[in-house]
């Protein structure tokens, strides 16, 4: 036995060798004389694991000297070679791998095994040394770790060294790359170098038989007999990925043609094999299900991408996939490490593939922070092997001192799996590899890899250690979590709004995607932080989605770049227009990752949302506010992509093989987001119930049912109209046999309505047969509008949609399916019909109502998840019972919550009121739906869940409702005049109606506000009426602009001689718009005026009548501007409109008429709704109301303005026989000053002073 003395010395040599070794290694790092240093590091090395006195440091510094004199002996002789050849080529050794690519990986091969990262394992002799330095440390003495330090730093240099020798030899241009330099290369070879590259490899594959022989031959018994585990745990799908490397790298130079089918047929039976291996833990299997299926996905679709070094490049794939399933399914520390180096290893290679000086950079610096983390986190995961969590956590009840040691091992864990996830600060890798490696392997370093670092948190934080252990030793006070919580929770905010922020601003498509990617980690990184069953549910299934997502964007953009040529966004434009297949795919990802339905995003989000709700609102506000910034990035790409004008060489969309790939994630993100019970329950649950049986975990959330929660009510009017939308897809190649199937899916959708109307309350089934009937009307019309239009197809489809997320909104049964349907409805399908002229100013325009629609989505998205949170329920039926029981403060955030976002639907908050409105550039058709029925859907949502929460005397009970329905009531009638006075100084005939439909809008919004019975009743009538005479009157206005192609009044004029039909279906609409006696506007209107007199209101009074007076004015001058006056010379070839669209506006005008001669049987069902609402039915007849305040007879008063009206026509035609034409008058103007102008000039100072308007 040797004596203390000479032990310490050995030490104090070790390291002064060591260093002296690094120092040369450092100082000739420009030459390859560096390995020298290398070498003496190595001997260093040794001499520090003899000084450690136990076993495992012996038996580690003889594998060492065995192992690495090897490697070092094989490096030496492949690197003489390609000195020899250097100097013979006189140039230098940087890029030789192009000449001498054999020769170079045995270099590499054998420099990265002497530090213990190979694809052929190693004796992990560093690890058991590292191992021996541990046990001479006290948990309780964190100090007494000094040795372990430094041999970890020393790990950490030798691993940089390394790097830099090591890729110096594969960058350059020195030298011309040849496919037939490998084979040449090994022909030529000295044998002395095979047969060391063939005894390191033998040596490395053995190493643990050769390191037991050791443990068994040579230990000590004076010393402690303590080893680490480094036994690898070989499951089937990883054996089978790992031969099935080899073999493809073999079968690959002997016949060339099989290496991708056999590349393929080796992924798919992984896939499997993974599939059906229930042997391990619920996280292992959960993670090893989506790296094999993406083994598969990713090997399918390299056939069409990889053009170059196929071999290599598949068997590397393969290699990369067998160690993720390796460390998945590791069942121990040691094994989980080697696979995890092993994972590092053919990923940097990967990632530096395409041979280029940005793949070099991002490729050294994705293994240098990967490296070192992997080396910071060895001494972690030896500490963790040695103490394991029982062990701890007896320590702990005996020693608080324990809480360093448990900080410390915690912090080397999360800088590991940090690196690898992307966690700010140690992200900066990801958004510099992901650009520069090829699309097939930035798909799963963002959907896999990033992964690994997340499954390394949750295993070694949750099922290993387990919350309970950090639950009772780390809590931080101030957030009641512990203190790992807290730091995923900060970092995971910071992290997300970096890669967003970052993001918004990339030019580069695919590093916008790497930051997105990253933002997304943070997300789920804040949500695992709460550390709850519900939040964890929601991060383990938005890992999934990403990882679909994530991939499936990827995958097309590499699609977009191989066709295109170019990186940058902006150089994409158009592209998805020549290739709709991968254009399709990639909207659906894009829509998926922003959490829209009926996608699978849109699900985890959702959970996720409701789990951070649990522990702070402000934590799901927060990640709102985030995906905001997100969705500005993303719908810019969408726009780019499908609906830029496209001005580049026709190109081919993706191979068979690369659509078949994107076709089955596309697949998927549209069947988990319609079925997500098909993941919550195979794969999820089970994780979750493991974590939770660690304890320390909050389950408040595991009562939750999210199946029944996140399941969609398909009501059979909704599922027929969302399935009507393939029907246009399918005909697209006949514009109108597309428009006469969604006329059909529509019209089928109401006769539906009615046959189940039964199941619905008074209000849902009123505002869903709305839906379907002008949707019916207006899908008609568009056929006659559309008719010389581009991807109808498109419009039918989209607007379909829209119809059924609307009559889905109107049918569901419980606050999800709500939501569900509300964003289809108020998000991607808007926004496709809007744009769909793809103008700039469409585009423009549609983006900017597309954001403000989702900045009010958010408010209602945060409102139903406090809801859902607070109830404890998402169904109707159960919600009031649980609503009474709420505290006044809740009721008033959820009241607030959800009146801001409908509110902001509604377009009733004037602050910038253009911004609100829905765009002029719209399609006439789509404006005039917008107006009618679309904007209605929001009073439609604050009524229908005012009603479902209890009505007006549960509110009432809980807030002070009267102050805040004042609030509103002074919004909508301020509002009223604002957008009518706007309406009054525009000369677009558009944008006339639109600043129309907001002012009529606050009609309602008054009427509502008041909550009385005549108030509301005034108020859903008027929204009823609105439905007609507003879309009958965009329907002529796009009669007009189809005829002339103008929008601007100005330029109009005399219309009515050449469209007298439109004139008089105009008419009826002005009249209601109007509210002149006996329309059906006047009716609503009334009721209105008197209920806000009955409760002492005046000012709104008087307000609502300034409305009509201006909407008075603007529709008088666009019938004076339009149609009246002489036809200008421009307008002699206007003709009257199509039957296509007269008879949806004739239709139109005979429910303004039914509605004005008989408004009783709309206020009947309104009775209905009232006594819902808890209030008193009128005294209603079907004239209107019978009695009371607001009481008139509306029949009546029609009967004797037609009898009136008839009269007068008789008597005129009786005593005009005879039709006198004279000149115009022009209000004493001479005429030859009026005869170039029209009728708008009548009130300009250019005709009345002789003098152009200033």
């Amino acid at each position: 036995m040797l004596s203390t003395a000479i032990i310490q010395s050995f030490l104090y040599v070790g390291i002064i060798i060591s260093l002296g070794g690094l120092i040369l290694a450092s100082r000739l790092s420009k030459t390859y004389l560096a390995f020298l240093g290398l070498c003496i590091a190595d001997i260093g090395y040794v001499c520090i694991g003899l000084s450690i006195p136990n076993d495992s440091a012996y038996i580690g510094s003889i594998a060492l000297m065995s192992f690495n004199a090897v490697a070092r002996l094989a490096a030496l002789i492949a690197l003489i070679r390609m000195a020899k050849v250097s100097r013979a080529l006189k140039l230098p050794l940087t890029g030789i791998a192009k000449e001498l690519p054999y020769s170079s990986v045995v270099f590499a091969l054998a420099l990265f095994s002497a530090i213990e990262i190979s694809p052929f394992f190693t004796p992990d002799a560093k690890h058991y040394i590292l191992y021996g330095a541990i046990l001479l440390g006290d948990p309780l003495h964190i100090s007494s770790y000094g040795i372990a330090a430094i041999v970890t730093l020393i790990n950490i240099a030798k691993l940089v060294m390394t790097l830099f020798i090591v890729h110096s030899l594969f960058q350059g241009n020195s030298y011309s790359h040849k496919t037939e330099n490998a084979w040449n290369d090994f022909k030529t070879s000295p044998l002395l170098l095979h047969l060391l590259f063939a005894v390191l490899v033998i040596f490395g594959l053995g190493s643990h038989e050769f390191i037991h022989y050791l443990t068994t031959t040579y230990a000590q018994n004076t010393f402690s007999q303590q080893f680490p585990d480094f036994t690898l745990t070989w499951k089937t799908e990883t054996l089978i990925l790992y031969m099935g490397a080899a073999l493809v790298l073999a079968g690959g130079f002997i016949l060339p043609s099989l290496r991708k089918p056999l590349a393929f047929v080796i992924a798919a039976v992984s896939f499997i094999f993974a599939a059906l291996d229930h042997s391990g833990s619920a996280l292992s299997y959960f993670f090893a299900v989506l790296s094999g299926f993406m083994a598969m996905i990713i090997t399918l679709y390299s056939f069409g991408y990889i053009k170059h070094n196929e071999t290599s490049y598949y068997a590397l794939l393969l290699l990369m996939f067998a160690s993720i399933l390796g460390l998945l399914t590791s069942e121990n520390s040691g094994s989980f490490f080697v696979f995890w180096e092993i994972m590092t290893l053919s990923s940097y290679v990967l990632v530096a593939f395409d041979d280029t000086p940005k793949a070099h950079y991002a490729a050294k610096k994705y293994f240098l922070m990967s490296g070192i983390g992997a080396v910071i986190m060895l001494p972690a995961l030896l500490m963790l092997q040695l103490h394991n969590a029982q062990e701890l956590y007896a320590l702990l009840t005996a020693e608080e001192t324990i809480n360093v040691f448990l900080y410390v091992c915690l912090i080397a864990l999360f800088i590991g799996f940090g690196v690898k996830a992307g966690v700010f600060p140690f992200h900066s890798w990801l958004p510099d590899a992901h650009p520069a490696a090829p699309s097939s392997v930035s798909a799963p370093l963002s959907g896999i890899l990033t992964k690994t670092g997340l499954y390394g948190m949750l295993f070694f934080f949750s099922t290993f250690l387990g919350f309970g252990l950090l639950q009772n030793s780390l809590v931080c006070p101030f957030f009641k979590l512990p203190s790992i919580g807290v730091v995923l929770i900060l970092l995971g905010i910071i992290t997300m709004f970096y890669g967003e922020i970052k993001a918004y601003q990339a030019i580069e498509i695919k590093r916008l995607f790497a930051y997105s990617t990253i933002g997304q980690i943070g997300e789920i990184c804040m949500t695992l932080g709460v550390f709850s069953y519900l939040a964890t549910t929601g991060a383990l299934f938005h890992i999934f989605n990403h990882a679909v997502m994530k991939d499936l964007i990827f995958l097309c953009t590499g699609v977009f770049i191989l066709r295109s040529g170019f990186t940058k966004i902006e150089d994409l434009k158009g592209l998805g227009k020549v290739m709709p297949f991968t254009a399709s795919c990639m909207v659906i990802g894009l829509l998926s990752i922003l959490g829209l339905p009926p996608l699978a995003g849109f699900n985890s989000k959702f959970i996720m949302l409701l789990g951070l709700a649990e522990y702070s609102p402000y934590l799901a506000a927060l990640m709102l506010l985030a995906s905001f910034i997100g969705c500005v990035y993303y719908t810019r790409i969408i726009r780019i992509l499908v609906f830029e004008k496209y001005t580049g060489p026709q190109v081919a969309d993706a191979t068979p093989a690369m659509k078949a790939a994107l076709g089955a994630l596309a697949f998927l993100c549209v069947l988990f987001g319609i079925y997500p019970e098909l993941v919550l329950n195979t794969l999820i649950a089970p994780v979750t119930d493991l974590i939770a049986d660690k304890g320390g975990f909050n389950l408040s959330g595991q009562g939750l049912d999210l199946v029944s929660l996140t399941t969609v009510t398909w009501k059979s009017p909704a599922l027929i109209i969302v399935l009507g939308a393939v029907l246009p897809v399918i005909l697209r190649k006949n514009p109108m046999q597309s428009g006469i199937a969604s006329v059909f899916v529509l019209g089928f959708a109401s006769v539906a309505l009615l046959v189940t109307m039964g199941q619905y309350d008074t209000l849902s089934c009123i505002f869903a047969l709305g839906i379907t009937v002008i949707g019916a009307t207006t899908a008609c019309y568009s056929i006659g509008y559309l008719e010389h239009n581009h991807a109808q197809w498109r419009y039918y489809a989209s607007f379909l949609c829209m119809c059924g997320g609307l009559v889905g909104v109107a049918t569901s049964s419980n606050l999800f399916s709500f939501f569900f349907f509300w964003e289809i409805m108020s998000s991607w399908t808007l926004y496709f019909v809007i744009i769909h002229e793809e103008t700039r100013e469409s585009l423009w325009e549609g983006f900017k109502y597309f954001l403000f629609n989702m900045i009010g989505a958010g408010f209602l998205f945060l409102g139903v998840i406090l809801t859902v949170h607070w109830l404890g329920t998402a169904d109707f039926a159960e919600m009031k019972n649980s609503f009474a029981q709420l505290d006044a403060g809740k009721v008033t955030v959820l009241f607030a919550l959800l009146t801001i976002g409908f509110l902001m639907k509604a377009a009733q908050l004037p602050f910038r009121i253009d911004v609100q409105m829905h765009p002029a550039t719209a399609p006439t058709p789509v404006s005039g739906y917008i107006s009618s029925v679309l904007l209605k859907s929001a009073l439609f949502g604050l009524a229908k869940l005012f009603l479902v929460f209890g009505g007006i005397s549960l509110f009432a009970e809980h807030i002070n409702l009267a102050y805040l329905s004042e609030i509103s009531l002074y919004i909508g009638a301020v509002t009223i005049v604002m957008a009518a006075s706007f309406a009054v100084l525009q000369s677009d005939i558009k944008l006339v109606l639109i600043y129309s439909t907001v002012s009529q809008l606050g009609y309602m919004v008054v009427g509502i506000s008041l909550g009385t019975s005549l108030g509301v009743a005034g108020g859903i009538l008027h929204l009823v009426n609105h439905l007609f005479f507003k879309d009958l009157l965009f329907l002529v206005a796009g009669v007009i602009i189809a005829q002339t192609h103008i929008y601007s009044m100005d330029k109009m004029g005399g219309l009515g001689l050449k469209m007298p039909k439109t004139l008089a279906l105009f008419a009826i609409g002005a009249v209601c718009v109007i509210g002149l006696p006996p329309s059906n506007g006047f009716t609503s209107k009334w009721i209105i005026y008197h209920a806000l007199m009955e409760q002492g209101y005046v000012l709104p009074a008087i307000l609502s009548l300034v409305g009509s007076v201006l909407t008075l004015a603007y529709m008088t001058k666009f019938l004076h501007s339009v149609f009246l006056g002489q036809v200008k010379p421009s307008m002699e070839t206007v003709h009257e409109a199509p039957k296509t669209m007269l008879i949806p506006m004739a239709l139109l005008s005979l429910g303004c008429i039914v509605t004005s001669v008989f408004p009783g049987f709309v206020l009947l069902a309104i009775n209905k709704i009232l006594l819902s609402a808890g209030l008193q039915p009128l005294d209603v007849a079907p004239w209107g109301i019978n009695s009371g305040k607001g009481a008139w007879n509306a029949t009546l008063t029609a009967i004797l303005f037609f009898i009136v009206w008839y009269i007068g026509q008789k008597v005129l035609r009786k005593f005009s026989k005879q039709e006198r034409q004279t000149a115009i008058y022009t209000c004493g103007i001479p005429a030859e000053n009026f005869a170039p102008s029209t009728s708008q000039d009548i009130y300009s100072t250019k005709i009345l002073f002789g003098t152009e308007n200033k």
